[in-house]
Formats: structure tokens, C-alpha cells, sequence
């Protein structure tokens, strides 16, 4: 298995909890194209399909559900734990 990026996964979580590549973006302060690329390659690296998309709409698969409710306050957790650290 290839090395799963953190970031990407927090960037799936945000996707997943705002169901809109544009709005997600927007929260993270990066582009739609480069969030959209992320996604796409954790999806290639687990090998499976965490989101639908359509010209309209964002929804989360099943997958994608169960790494969203699986990984999604540990996340969180680390995310907090390493806020606490001094950084510039």
C-alpha cells in the first residue's frame, strides 16, 4: 500500500462535510483544481472511490462514508494535539 497523505484525507473530510469542491476550497484556502487533485490521488493510492461527482453535485460513497466516520475525529484529535506546538 502506497503512503496515504494526512493532508489529503483532512481535504476528503472537508469535501465530504461541505459536499462542494468550490466550498471546500474556499475553507482551506486553496484552489478547486488543487483540492480536486488531491482527492483524485487518494483515491488512486487506496484504490477505491470516495466521492461522486457530477456537474452539479458532490455526494460521499459508501467508502468514502466509512472513512469519513472512521478517521474522521482522530483527525480532528491530531489536529488539535499539533496546533499546541509552538510554530511560525
Amino acid at each position: 500500500m502506497k503512503k496515504i497523505s494526512f493532508t489529503a484525507v483532512r481535504y476528503f473530510l472537508v469535501v465530504a462535510e461541505e459536499r462542494s469542491f468550490k466550498r471546500a476550497a474556499a475553507q482551506l484556502g486553496i484552489s478547486s483544481s488543487a483540492l480536486s487533485h488531491s482527492i483524485q490521488s487518494l483515491e488512486d493510492d487506496l484504490g477505491i472511490r470516495l466521492l461522486t461527482r457530477t456537474t452539479r453535485s458532490v455526494s460521499v460513497t459508501q467508502a468514502g462514508l466509512l472513512l469519513r466516520d472512521s478517521v474522521g475525529s482522530h483527525i480532528d484529535n491530531i489536529d488539535a494535539i499539533l496546533r499546541k506546538f509552538p510554530h511560525d
